[in-house]
This record gives structure tokens, C-alpha cells and sequence, in this order.
């Protein structure tokens, strides 16, 4: 096609454009989209040009943040009245205050963030769902059968039959079943049992969606009890507690503290602590967080003065600044 033919034929599109254009009616929202700044990218835009000085202001202020929370979580850790009574036979316990306290059981040397502890356990047997020996080997192996567990009787006194697939299955699971029978009573100088509030000591989600009993006839222990469900969030340290239950406006005085288990022996179970506490709104009494923020703090104001000083001794050559394209 020659240089002339091609100007003719643009010359014939550009009339045709312009023909139609004349034709559309320009109120119209199909005239409006297509004209609009956003299809054409004449939308303003802010780019900020972020200088080092900028930057070190920006690292001040998470400075004072940091530090500040860390203070304020230290703060109120020293607020909280806290009971540690190790373990023994007789245990004797003054509360100084009136007030509400959470009761905690803690553990030593008890490895619950161990791979192979950590993995044998069924998450779907544990909403409720059933399953069969080949769908569970690889995840409750060498604890897969009511035999391999040890139990021999259901939540509703039913036989257990050895070779069927216990429920729940897996070693984690399992080490649940020496402290199935725990129980911790205050007992005042009347010889009265304070009483001890042991529900909704568990997360809502856990109790709602994730923990569910399927067949209790086949079942040697209540998925949905809480302790149980306290105990199967594992902890990522050997030294832990568990939450075991609540005092509401617990009198002061004088308490002797009764605790038994399963076999009559705490200690087979690295039962270390009984713990009383009161909360805050950060929870129970934790200096490591607080302490963690201060350290983030002047970690961060550390740098921001290193910055500080590069640019000021070299401002020719040390600039941050956002890339055009």
C-alpha cells in the first residue's frame, strides 16, 4: 500500500471517529466511563520523597511506642498479687486479699512442643468427624487403638472393644489420660470447698468449631471438656501452666490446698506449681513482654540516631529516596 492510500484511509477513520463522536450524546454514563480520568490516568497522585530525616523521626516515634507499652506492661504485671505453692503432699496457702484469681497447674521438663508429640494427634477426628485405622496410622501411630491408649471404658460406662480406633487417638491425646482425673480444691479453715468456676476457660473458637464429640459409646473421654481442650493447645516452652479453673470474689484467709491425679502421684506427671493469680488487661503477669518492648525500643532508637549521624556526615552521598519511573 503506498504512503498516499495509507493518509486516505486515516484520513476516512479519523472523519468515521469524529462523525461518531458528534452522535453520542455526552451525558450519557457510557460517554462519562469512557472519558473519565480514571480510564484516561489523569488522576492526581502524591509520591512523598522520603528523606533520612523523615526516617529518623519515623524511628523515634516507634521508639516511644515501644518503650512506653513495655513500661506500661511492666506496670501492670507489678499489679498483679500472684501464689506459687510447689507441690507436696501438704499444702497450705494465706491469701492477703478479697478478689477474683485464676487457678493455673504447672508443669517442668514436659516437652509438649516436641515434633512427634505435637503431630499425633487427629485434627479432624477431633471436630467429630470419624475415621478409619488406614486414615489415622500415619497420625496416631503407636497409639491408635483404645489397647495402645489404655482405656477400656467409654464417657457412658460402655465397654471399649482393644482393636477399635480409639477416640481421640495419638500420644498427644493419650498423656492427656494421666490427668483426666485432676483435681485441685480449696478448702478454708471451716473445712468448706471454695468454689471453683471450671467453664469457659477455654478459647470460644476451640469450644465452637474445633472440638466436637462424635460417638460417645466409642469415646473414652469428652472431647468438648475443657480441661481436655486446655490441654491439647500445646505450649512452646518445658516449663508451662494450664489454666485449670476460676475463684470469683475468693475471701481472704487461710486455705489448705487438696490435689490428686490419676495414679495418687502428681509428680509422675512433672507436676511442679499450683498457681493463684489475679489478670490484668494484658492478662496474667509476663515482665518477658514488657521487657522485650523496652529492648525493641532502644534497639530502635539506637538506629535512628546511627541514621541521624550518617546523614549528617555524609549528606552528600547517604540519601533514601523513592525510585521514579
Amino acid at each position: 500500500m503506498s504512503i498516499e492510500e495509507e493518509l486516505s484511509d486515516s484520513n476516512i477513520k479519523k472523519d468515521h471517529d469524529n462523525n461518531e463522536e458528534e452522535n453520542i450524546n455526552k451525558d450519557s454514563l457510557y460517554y462519562k466511563l469512557k472519558n473519565s480520568d480514571f480510564k484516561q490516568q489523569k488522576i492526581p497522585c502524591y509520591r512523598p520523597q522520603i528523606s533520612n530525616m523523615t526516617i529518623v523521626s519515623i524511628m523515634f516515634i516507634l521508639a516511644l511506642i515501644f518503650s512506653g507499652l513495655g513500661l506500661i506492661i511492666i506496670f501492670f504485671s507489678s499489679m498483679i498479687e500472684e501464689y506459687s505453692i510447689p507441690y507436696s503432699n501438704n499444702m497450705n496457702i494465706l491469701i492477703n486479699n478479697d478478689n477474683n484469681y485464676m487457678l493455673y497447674y504447672e508443669f517442668e521438663n514436659y516437652y509438649q512442643n516436641h515434633r512427634q508429640y505435637v503431630k499425633g494427634v487427629s485434627e479432624n477426628q477431633l471436630k467429630g468427624i470419624n475415621l478409619s485405622k488406614n486414615q489415622l496410622i500415619n497420625e496416631c501411630k503407636g497409639a491408635l487403638t483404645n489397647k495402645e491408649i489404655g482405656v477400656n471404658i467409654s464417657i457412658n460406662n460402655t465397654p471399649l472393644k482393644e482393636n477399635e480406633v480409639a477416640i481421640p487417638c495419638g500420644i498427644y491425646a493419650k498423656s492427656f489420660l494421666k490427668i483426666s482425673n485432676l483435681t485441685i480444691d480449696f478448702i478454708n479453715e471451716k473445712k468448706e470447698k471454695a468454689k471453683l468456676i471450671e467453664n469457659n476457660i477455654s478459647w470460644d473458637t476451640d469450644r465452637e468449631i474445633k472440638f466436637k464429640n462424635s460417638d460417645e459409646k466409642k469415646q473414652w473421654v469428652d472431647i468438648t471438656n475443657e480441661h481436655f481442650i486446655v490441654w491439647m493447645k500445646p505450649s512452646g516452652y518445658s516449663n508451662f501452666r494450664k489454666l485449670y479453673g476460676k475463684f470469683e470474689n475468693l475471701k481472704r484467709g487461710n486455705y489448705d490446698i487438696e490435689v490428686k491425679c490419676f495414679n495418687k502421684n502428681c509428680e509422675d506427671i512433672h507436676l511442679k506449681n499450683i498457681i493463684l493469680s489475679t489478670t490484668n488487661l494484658f492478662g496474667g503477669k509476663n515482665y518477658t513482654l514488657g521487657i522485650f518492648y523496652i529492648f525493641l525500643g532502644i534497639i530502635t532508637f539506637v538506629f535512628s540516631i546511627l541514621i541521624m549521624i550518617g546523614d549528617k556526615t555524609y549528606k552528600d552521598t547517604v540519601i533514601i529516596y523513592n525510585n521514579t519511573f
